[in-house]
């Protein structure tokens, strides 16, 4: 999850690093010119930190104090208190501050609840300037405006908005509640599909296995015998998956070819819920690793005093680590705290003398302090370093066309056709319209970071999560090879059920009559249509009467239980997997979803989320759909 707050510990660290005393730069340079210096960074774009102690501490004094005033009505000293937090996170480049976001919209939460519209479209417009990547304070500004009377059109636009920050939340956090939302509803799909499938062959594997019973045997103990061999792994005390991997290996030769690749595909995932599970589960502990958060916010952009001082630890437990040094100085010079930036590229050239991207990057302060001829120089070794760099060639083309060397830039712009013709064709369409053209930076990569920090990625997780010595993988395998055999071996000889009556039969208990789909009995009476004895006919018509009575009720209490259960139990097998899994997604999220990773939200209304109600929505609409669409007996 984001970090919402900093410890004194860390915030400590970083003023200590931020006010050491400058040493001279000039040593630590690879040959440089005599008279070059450090990149000057005006008192305007330098960071002014640690006036009156830690910044979060004195926001917390600040928040309090605001609070003080408005218990008292005086919102003029109030006003006065947001306004210094404002310059405080301005001043401390502290861009992001979640908790105080979250406070504010509280507010407007209870204020939105009290009918006061336009404090609360203010307390939410506080809130998004402390957090603006919080879609809570989005949508609750959205909600505010438009009950303030500001207009449906700005309601749509702030909503909108607050859909993509939402979306963009999802992207960073949501993975690992996908994959764990995915694994739950793959499961349970899987189990229901092999269930409806026990539910629609059990009558036909009991009635075999009492026709290969010894003649001699009673009728009661043959029957029992297939209750036996239906119910045999619980009868050995074995149960799970590995009952359903029995049921459906027995059951194979029952079942049509939609319904045997359905159940390999029911195997399938029941072989990948483990690994599935555990991929959210490790995406879950890197995303809410502090660490990884500032790593993975610093790739992306970000450079907050949160996200500054992670890395500045991360360094100092790994100080050989290029790639996160790398990554720590760029999110310095994002930040505008170029000496720090110039000092940090420095020691990486310490450590690793030549290395290209760390050149290019001081030139880019070179030139961004106007100083063209250092900057030359530093673009120069970082193309003998990596002649290859379409982006050095880039950057070295600038500074030589700023410092009139004409003929020089030509040549490095025609090295970056060579390399990289599409930044070629940008670099000129950028000199043709007149636009200024900025200094490319060379970052590093997240794979690089990871590895340097030797963090688990997911695909390790899942490499460990299922050995192939398992038990399950091992009787995923074996059903699956069976369901394979049956289908390639499979003959008439299985007994099937009677569409009129319900019967199982075989071919011992009918010879060639016709009908396929019929008993002997049904054959007699409906389709020969011969004279039947009175008290048999009556006996008969109320067995299909009942028949169909119970196949009606079975697969509409299924239906309703759940939508496409009952389309599997009446042979319908593509349109029932897909209600069951459609349905049970949404339900999955619903259920389990407070037991999740993505970190609670503050609420706008007295409304479910929209996830709820998005979920609720297509629920309802699946179960409504799929009872419809009831199949009906057969005839």
């Amino acid at each position: 999850m984001p970090i919402h707050r900093l410890t004194a510990t860390s915030l400590a660290l970083v003023i200590g690093a931020l006010f050491a005393p400058s040493l001279s730069l000039a040593a630590d340079e690879p040959s440089p010119p005599p008279a070059q210096s450090a990149p000057a960074a005006s008192e305007a774009a330098r960071p002014v930190r640690g006036k009156g102690g830690n910044p979060e501490a004195r926001l917390q004094s600040l928040w309090f104090a605001r609070k003080a005033h408005l218990e008292t009505g005086d919102m003029v000293a109030a006003a006065a208190q947001v306004d210094a937090m404002t310059d405080l996170v301005r001043t401390e480049r502290l861009d992001r501050i979640p908790w105080l976001a979250r406070g504010f919209a509280y507010e407007g939460y209870e204020h939105l609840r009290e009918g006061n519209y336009e404090r609360a479209r203010v307390a939410f417009d506080l809130a998004r300037r402390f957090d603006h990547r919080m879609p809570e304070a989005q949508t609750g500004y959205a909600w505010a405006a438009l009950k303030a009377g500001r207009g449906f059109g700005l309601f749509v636009a702030e909503y909108r908005e607050g859909l993509r920050l939402r979306w963009q939340r999802f992207r960073r956090e949501g993975a690992a509640n996908a994959s764990l939302v995915a694994a739950i509803a793959l499961a349970l799909a899987a189990v229901a599909i092999l269930v409806a499938t026990l539910v629609r062959y059990q009558a036909m594997l009991r009635h075999d296995v009492a026709e290969r019973m010894p003649a001699g045997w009673p009728d009661g103990a043959s029957r029992l015998a297939g209750w036996v061999v239906l119910l045999a792994p619980l009868l050995g005390w074995l149960g799970g998956v590995w009952i359903l991997y029995y049921w459906t290996a027995i059951l194979s030769r029952y079942m049509s070819g939609a319904e045997r690749l359905l159940a390999g595909a029911a195997c399938v995932v029941l072989i990948a819920v483990g690994p599935l599970a555990a991929w959210g589960t490790a995406s879950a502990e890197i995303t809410s690793n502090p660490t990884g958060v500032a790593i993975a916010e610093a790739l992306s952009g970000e450079h907050g005093v949160e996200i500054v001082s992670a890395l500045q630890s991360s360094v100092r437990s790994k100080p050989e680590a290029r790639a996160l040094r790398l990554l720590l100085a760029t999110t310095y010079e994002r930040a505008d705290m170029t000496r720090e930036a110039f000092d940090e590229y420095h020691r990486i050239l310490a450590l690793h003398p030549g290395d290209s991207r760390t050149l290019n990057n001081i030139g880019n302060l070179y030139m961004r302090t106007g100083q063209t001829p250092q900057a030359t120089v530093y673009y120069t070794k970082a193309v003998e370093a990596d002649p290859k760099s379409a982006v050095f060639f880039y950057n070295l083309s600038i500074a030589q066309n700023e410092s009139l060397r004409l003929t020089d830039a030509e040549a490095s712009v025609r090295t970056v056709q060579q390399l990289d013709p599409n930044l070629g064709r940008a670099l000129m369409a950028a000199r043709g319209r007149g636009d200024e053209i900025v200094p490319l930076p060379a970052t590093a990569t997240a794979e690089e970071v990871r590895a340097e920090m030797d963090v688990e990625s997911a695909s390790d997780a899942i490499r460990g999560s299922m050995p192939l010595r398992s038990p399950t993988l091992i009787g995923a395998v074996a059903t699956l090879l069976v369901l394979g055999v049956t289908g390639l071996a499979r003959s008439g000889a299985q007994a099937k059920a009677c569409v009129r009556c319900g019967e199982a039969f075989c071919g011992r208990c009918k010879r060639e009559l016709g009908a396929k789909e019929c008993c002997a009995q049904c054959i007699h009476l409906f389709v020969k249509r011969e004279a039947i004895a009175a008290p048999v006919r009556a006996r008969k018509l109320a067995q299909v009467e009942r028949f169909a009575r119970n196949w009606k009720r079975r697969v509409r209490i299924a239906t309703i239980l759940l939508p496409g259960a009952g389309h599997l139990i009446a042979g319908r097998t593509l349109a029932g997997a897909a209600f069951v899994l459609a349905w049970l997604v949404p339900l999955s999220a619903l259920l389990f979803g407070r037991w999740l990773v993505l970190a609670t939200s503050t609420p706008v209304l007295d409304l479910p989320s929209i996830t709820t109600l998005t979920g609720g929505v297509i629920m309802v609409l699946l179960w409504s759909l799929a009872n419809s669409l009831v199949p009906k007996p057969p005839r």
